[in-house]
């Protein structure tokens, strides 16, 4: 259920047409969250139980409570709380697999230009040295001979081993793991991340000012998320995405500020960099698990309330998560997966990635006010730009595709309070 044309009738659209994709784009308070509930509505509904919903909401506090109201099997995970659950930024397997699917999410994430090979390479070992050491039972007693703090989780330790807090604590850190662990893989970590020993001086071959330089990017990231200790508490439930889409779940993830009173909020930078680490593993996963879905019937739905907090972006480039949206629109089909996402203004989201939103079969705009705004989605439904500026509250232009797979003209329909519950 779309909305109601203006001769009362209901406007549906074809099940079959969410293959194809949902791109949802209106000013706050037009009425986009409302619409993005009662299609989340309808897919928790028209679900098996083997199917998986994935929501990242933007705006948990108001729309967890609309969404455990309509949905009644749906879970919620709030990033900033760590009394939720969380998705594993590392997954299972040994300390190198899960330091290198870790470093390979960053590097999906956010793109060539934030990690670069060299700073993949970086976080591998500085991931994969810390995960060692903090299962070895000598590591706490050598840490305390040797006066250095034992790391409260495995990001501070990565973080440190990067000279998050200072070459003197990154290099005592790495002596007293590599101590610990007491074995040629350890120290080949330690050479790489820190440069060797120069045998005549026997000070380190690579100067502090010039390890800084080339720890600074994967330094910075490790920093984001050290500075948000909720999100690798070592208290916390943690779980894959591989378990949850084997099995199936509804889940709703917060991405934005804590749904619950006196949760500290994460900060703006570490939000977005843990959103845009949980789209690109989900993106990762749904390539690895459900290849052959749709022919067996099974689907993973994937809602973005607001692409701007998942794509890795720093300000200088799109971030790399525009090649996942890209992956979900052109070959998601195959593997069961269906995209509804969503923006306020398409200027804001880059035009690599506007132009991929754009190009989803169904689109429904709510008011654009900014002529600029007007411009693109008029162009992109077929209709005159003073019709985008002109609708009113709850009022959504939108067009989309028949049961023949032939595109429709655009229609404006008034748009039920799918929050209530009523219209879908």
């Amino acid at each position: 259920m779309l909305g109601v044309a203006v001769d009362g009738q209901p406007v549906r659209m074809p099940a079959a047409v969410m293959w194809d994709g949902i791109a949802l784009l209106g000013k706050p308070g037009g009425g986009k969250s409302n619409s993005m509930h009662g299609v989340q509505q309808w897919a928790c509904a028209h679900s098996n139980p083997d199917d998986s919903v994935v929501v990242f909401e933007a705006k948990g506090v108001d729309s967890f409570p609309i969404l455990h109201r309509l949905n009644p099997r749906m879970r919620f995970m709030d990033l900033a709380d760590a009394r939720t659950p969380m998705i594993s930024l590392l997954g299972e397997g040994d300390a190198w697999v899960r330091a290198q699917r870790f470093a390979n999410l960053m590097h999906g994430a956010l793109g060539d230009q934030q990690i670069g090979p060299k700073s993949r390479l970086q976080l591998t070992d500085s991931v994969a040295l810390t995960l060692r050491a903090m299962d070895s039972p000598r590591f706490a007693q050598v840490c305390a001979s040797q006066g250095v703090a034992v790391p409260a989780t495995w990001v501070d330790g990565a973080f440190t081993l990067l000279f998050g807090h200072g070459a003197r604590a990154g290099r005592a850190l790495a002596r007293a793991m590599a101590c610990a662990l007491d074995d040629d893989e350890a120290r080949e970590t330690v050479e790489r991340l820190h440069g060797g020993v120069n045998e005549r001086s026997g000070r380190p071959a690579v100067s502090d000012g010039q390890l800084f330089q080339l720890l600074n990017a994967p330094m910075n990231k490790m920093g984001l998320l050290a500075g948000a200790p909720q999100l690798t508490d070592p208290s916390r439930r943690t779980v894959t995405w591989e378990r949850l889409l084997a099995h199936g779940v509804q889940l709703a993830i917060n991405t934005g500020d804590p749904a619950r009173p006196g949760v500290a909020a994460m900060g703006e930078d570490a939000r977005r960099l843990v959103n845009a680490l949980l789209f690109q593993g989900l993106r990762l996963q749904i390539g690895e698990s459900c290849m052959g879905w749709q022919e067996r019937g099974r689907r993973v739905r994937v809602f973005v309330d607001e692409l701007t907090e998942i794509t890795g972006a720093d300000g200088r480039d799109e971030g790399g998560n525009v090649a996942a949206v890209e992956w979900l629109r052109s070959r998601g089909r195959a593997y069961g997966a269906e995209l509804c996402a969503g923006t306020q203004y398409p200027e804001q989201i880059g035009e690599r990635l506007m132009s991929c939103l754009l190009g989803l079969r169904t689109i429904g705009c709510y008011a654009q006010l900014a002529p600029s705004s007007a411009q693109i989605m008029a162009a992109a439904l077929n209709v005159d730009p003073s019709q985008i500026r002109a609708l009113g509250e709850h009022v959504m232009c939108v067009r989309t595709t028949g049961r023949d797979n032939t595109a429709l003209p655009a229609l404006t329909v008034a748009v039920p309070w799918f929050d209530g519950g009523h219209g879908v």
